[in-house]
């Protein structure tokens, strides 16, 4: 209950600050704009396609193809000075996606490691 009254916090403190949040939606389907608004920041954390199976090329390339449709998607509908957030898990398989060569392709900017300490 303790993680869900922090989130339900934030929440406020964000809704306070004249945020609109939005979730429980396929980003990979997003081929939208919420009331004709470009979205600010986009915020896809720990993505995981769903895939589990034993095979670890399988597990790979099925979570590459969910994180780059997502961020082309997102590129769609994001503002001119928008940004998009992914936090991955640090594990062997999202080692391997190589996030950061979706990025360069895709001609985006940076990747940052993610600090749960900052959290």
């Amino acid at each position: 209950a303790e993680c869900g009254d922090v989130a339900a916090r934030a929440i406020r403190e964000c809704e306070l600050l004249g945020v609109t949040l939005h979730g429980k939606f396929d980003a990979t389907m997003a081929d939208f704009r919420v009331n004709q608004n470009a979205f600010r920041h986009i915020i896809f954390n720990f993505p995981d396609s769903g895939h589990y199976v034993h095979d670890f090329d399988t597990k790979v390339e099925s979570n590459r193809f969910l994180i780059k449709a997502v961020m082309l998607q997102s590129l769609k509908i994001l503002a001119p000075d928008g940004q998009m957030h992914f936090a991955l898990q640090d594990v062997p398989v999202f080692r391997a996606v190589r996030v950061h060569e979706i990025i360069n392709r895709l001609r985006l900017v940076d990747v940052v490691p993610f600090r749960p300490e900052r959290w």
